[in-house]
């Protein structure tokens, strides 16, 4: 239906047609009156005769004519932005993992730290980048320090590479005794002592969250005195899923083991 602009009143006779054929007409929807292009012809009719032109109808006519209209409220931008909303307050501190200066990492990296932070923070905090250490992170972590043992770049870790990684990287692991720390030796009633070996843990086992003397050596999965970089990649894959108890591809620092605060400290499962 298009609409056309009307200036006055339209009489009942519009909606029969002009006898003149002066006027074009369209139909007004709903009651059958009809306007007309030009000057009204209702104006010479009678007023008696006439019927009011609704104003609400005019509003909406001589807006689709493109006419002033009455005041209509200011759109709001489409792209207006929410606006910000700021919280206050003090953002609760992210935990610290808590143990002795010396930590053997769970694939046989030592760290020593020199600050108030426990080892095993320090070896936490350079693996994770966002406060959980996943499956990729720890791999990744696995392979920077193979590296660091490959030295002749073979992707194999032989056995010159063992010896100095057992001597000068993290003597730690060196176990002088398989019977165990004499320490815990005990004696029944009668004076006799207790057989060994004496339960603790040896070497690395001290100092990490596994009871491994040597993870290293440990990784070797065919026994054939060499760790090959493969090797090394499912080891950290079986070491990771020990320590995700939840099982949920993350390592968070309250699933670990707690270690104690000092070095070889067995308050820890």
């Amino acid at each position: 239906m298009v609409w056309r602009p009307i200036a006055g009143r339209i009489s009942s006779d519009d909606c029969a047609g002009s006898p003149d054929g002066k006027w074009l007409r369209e139909p007004i929807a709903g009651c059958g009156l009809e306007i007309s292009r030009g000057v009204s012809h209702s104006r010479s009719r009678a007023k008696d005769d006439a019927v009011p032109f609704p104003a609400f109808l005019l509003g909406t006519l001589t807006l689709a004519w493109g006419y002033p209209a009455l005041a209509q409220p200011a759109d709001v931008p489409a792209s207006a932005s929410p606006p910000e909303i700021t919280v206050t307050g003090r953002a609760r501190p992210a935990p610290v993992l808590v143990g002795p200066p010396v930590f053997i990492s769970p694939m046989g990296e030592p760290f020593r730290s020199q600050d108030a932070l426990s080892g095993a923070e320090h070896w936490f905090a350079q693996a994770s980048h966002d406060g959980a250490l996943t499956r990729d992170e720890f791999r990744a972590d696995a392979a920077r320090f193979f590296a660091m043992l490959d030295t002749d770049r073979d992707a194999m870790i032989g056995p010159d590479e063992i010896d100095r990684y057992e001597t000068e990287i993290a003597p730690e692991v060196r176990v002088l005794s398989t019977y165990g720390d004499a320490s815990l030796a005990r004696a029944d009633s009668d004076g006799t002592v207790k057989e060994p070996p004496y339960p603790t843990r040896l070497g690395a086992g001290r100092y990490g969250y596994l009871g491994m003397p040597e993870p290293v050596v440990y990784a070797d999965i065919n026994f054939d005195r060499a760790i090959s970089r493969q090797e090394f990649e499912q080891t950290a894959d079986r070491r990771f899923a020990m320590l995700d108890t939840n099982g949920d591809g993350n390592i968070a620092r309250e699933e670990l083991p707690k270690l104690g605060r000092a070095s070889g400290n067995d308050d820890h499962p």
